[in-house]
């Protein structure tokens, strides 16, 4: 009753019955184990009792603890370790709801509360980390009224570890996996785990630089091997097992094969986005935060909800079945028209490019994955005319921006990812950015209003900016003149051709280029530079990816049959 009236919300009627317990544990069989456990729920009711809810302050665990590190933590560093302020990577990271931004009211029961990570590299590890650790310990568990619980069955989350030993705790490897074996046999929720959360500061680099590694997500070998297992299983658990189960009256076989069935489905859909899935528990909470096949959260909520041997769950099981093929279909993983997932999986096994091409679907990952990015940024953008058809047209996009990094080098996909998971964290959308900065010629008049809530381009970084425009906009009149047909069916070149309903490819340029980082844009400038040395056109390279995906020969090809 006690554990019932907690999750009911009503803590102080779950103090009482707690402790009802207690007296009558000690009275029959004494202060046993079951006594120890009923004890420490005690414990952990009537201390959340005494603070005040999270959300009344917080809207989750991960800004309470960057307000702890803020408050407490940076004045800590730099008082007493300032000559290593700069060689201390800190942030939140790993198990816990909190680091995935899934925690709420229950979760918050136990190992839970103000406490934040601090990374360091073996060398410093030596020389600052015990001492480090105990300054952590000696600050307060309490912060606005909020403790952080513990249990020992956790183990430690926060404090301080050693970069290598973190990242081998969580996937048992101490840097980025070098081999596919090693992808292969790694679990989503490890993965996942090891690259939640958000990173505070990292002046050195190298906690970053291994998140960044797994963040860039499976080589595409991995991930195409690891859908054709989950089709297998899809197929096994709920289109063969589970009706042959009920129909012979094995009701609670049936209810497990639907279970797996569910379970597959869910790492199948985050395998098709290019993300981790996370532990079992919070795979389908975590489904919200997808792109593809994102209507599956529901359909699954709602096949959970039907009473077991219902003539609708076979539908349903089909219905989500044939939803999985139709995007394994549109990311070129599998063809034809058969329904039964098991038939499809030499299709996608396929799919997998040549070993002499392994390090062209290294780079074909860091492209969907940075694709994949500016998606989830592009979907979330308000319009002020309301949401704009090209924002539920993912074949369309995912062309487009594949066709244009498909040129860059891995260092710059690199780079302008980290500007993505960077803005992420500060919950900034560089997609909004670069739509707000084209106003500037479209829109001028609203642009006027909404300028000084952008981050400000300092005047070498314009400068810089202009000069690659220049460049690739000279690019762009030479392709048209070259491929007059296809750059017709293309954006209009110069900006003086832009109003509120046309952005002009000059326009479109600047603004893109503005949203990246110094780093990304010094990459991009060096690029443009060597190109321009090998008297190569950018121009024409994407439109030649642009036509190729789109199942031209050539742009010839494209040409001649425009």
């Amino acid at each position: 009753m006690g554990e019932a009236q907690y999750l009911a919300g009503n803590l102080e009627e779950a103090a009482a019955y707690y402790q009802l317990a207690l007296d009558e544990i000690e009275k029959n069989v004494g202060r046993n184990k079951a006594y120890e456990i009923t004890l420490q729920n005690l414990h952990a009711v009537t201390a959340q009792m005494k603070q005040p809810p999270v959300s009344r302050v917080f809207r989750n665990g991960m800004e309470l603890c960057e307000a702890f590190y803020q408050e407490y933590g940076v004045p800590m560093i730099r008082t007493l370790f300032p000559m290593y302020e700069s060689m201390i990577a800190v942030g939140l990271v790993g198990e816990g709801s909190e680091c995935f931004g899934f925690d709420d009211e229950v979760s918050r029961d136990h190992d839970f509360g103000p406490g934040f990570c601090m990374w360091l590299t073996d060398q410093v590890y030596e020389e600052i980390g015990e001492k480090l650790q105990k300054a952590y310990d000696d600050l307060p568990s309490t912060y606005l009224g909020i403790t952080r619980i513990t249990t020992a069955k956790a183990g430690k989350r926060v404090g301080v570890f050693r970069i290598s030993e973190f990242y081998e705790g969580l996937i048992g490897l101490n840097d980025i996996p070098t081999t596919q074996n090693q992808w292969l046999f790694l679990d989503d929720y490890r993965l996942a785990t090891a690259s939640n959360g958000k990173v505070f500061r990292d002046d050195l680099g190298e906690f970053s630089r291994i998140r960044e590694g797994l963040l860039a997500y499976y080589p595409e070998e991995v991930r195409v091997k690891k859908i054709a297992r989950q089709a297998a299983l899809m197929a096994q658990s709920g289109q063969y097992n589970y009706s042959r189960m009920y129909g012979r009256g094995e009701t609670v076989t049936a209810q497990i094969a639907l279970s797996e069935f569910m379970k597959h489905t869910m790492a199948m859909v985050y395998l098709l986005n290019r993300r981790y899935a996370p532990f079992y528990k919070w795979m389908h909470k975590g489904m919200g935060q997808l792109y593809v096949l994102r209507d599956i959260r529901d359909i699954l909520t709602a096949l959970s909800r039907m009473p077991i041997g219902d003539d609708r769950i076979s539908q349903t099981i089909e219905l989500i079945v044939a939803l999985i093929i139709a995007e394994m279909k549109k990311q070129g993983l599998t063809s034809g028209e058969d329904n039964y997932l098991d038939n499809h999986t030499d299709n996608i096994l396929r799919s997998i490019p040549q070993k002499d091409r392994e390090d062209d679907s290294f780079m074909a990952a860091l492209v969907k994955e940075l694709v994949a990015l500016e998606w989830e940024a592009f979907d979330k953008v308000d319009n002020e005319g309301g949401r704009a058809d090209c924002q539920d047209d993912w074949n369309t996009f995912s062309v487009m921006r594949t066709s244009q990094y498909a040129t860059w080098t891995e260092e710059m996909l690199r780079s302008y990812i980290h500007d993505f998971h960077v803005a992420n964290d500060n919950g900034w959308n560089l997609i909004a950015e670069k739509y707000a900065r084209m106003m500037e010629s479209t829109t001028p008049t609203r642009y006027e209003q909404i300028k000084d809530s952008l981050p400000e381009l300092s005047p070498e970084k314009k400068e810089i900016i202009n000069a690659i425009v220049e460049i690739q906009v000279k690019w762009m009149e030479e392709f048209a003149e070259k491929y007059p047909k296809a750059a017709s069916n293309a954006r209009s070149i110069h900006s003086e051709e832009d109003h509120p309903f046309n952005t002009s490819y000059e326009t479109y340029l600047r603004g893109e280029l503005g949203t990246y980082s110094d780093e990304t844009l010094d990459l991009y400038g060096r690029f443009i530079a060597k190109l321009c040395s090998e008297e190569k056109n950018l121009a024409e390279m994407i439109m030649y990816q642009t036509a190729i995906l789109y199942g031209y020969e050539s742009l010839e090809d494209l040409e001649n049959r425009l």
